[in-house]
């Protein structure tokens, strides 16, 4: 299972909407005792307002079946991500740079939150 979390380090400002979110310090420690890992590359959302901006300061994360799991096949996460964003035809060129990216690597890394 993917989740998405933002870096408190990256980013301050943590509406969404206008609604009142989880404190991403939260958030990540939540995801965390439930198993959930980040994925160790540069993750860019594309806009939900499907104006083709870039979306930084968060994390792309996944939740292993196996704890011990170290890393992901790159080419799920692509697919993933294909998928999930399809929704949005005006997606940011730092968005196909990532994809790119990540079709070139076999695995990506698991690490801690």
């Amino acid at each position: 299972m993917f989740a998405e979390v933002y870096d408190p380090f990256r980013i301050h400002h943590h509406d969404f909407g206008g609604l009142s979110v989880m404190h991403p310090v939260v958030r990540r420690e939540v995801l965390s005792h439930l198993g959930f890992r980040r994925l160790d590359f540069p993750y860019v959302h594309p806009s939900w307002r499907n104006d083709g901006e870039a979306v930084y300061g968060l994390d792309l994360c996944f939740w292993p079946a196996d704890d011990g799991q170290a890393e992901l096949d790159a080419s799920l996460i692509v697919t993933f991500l294909e998928r999930y964003y399809a929704v949005l035809p005006n997606k940011p060129q730092a968005w196909f740079d990532m994809m790119d990216a990540l079709r070139r690597r076999r695995t990506v890394a698991l690490t801690g939150m």
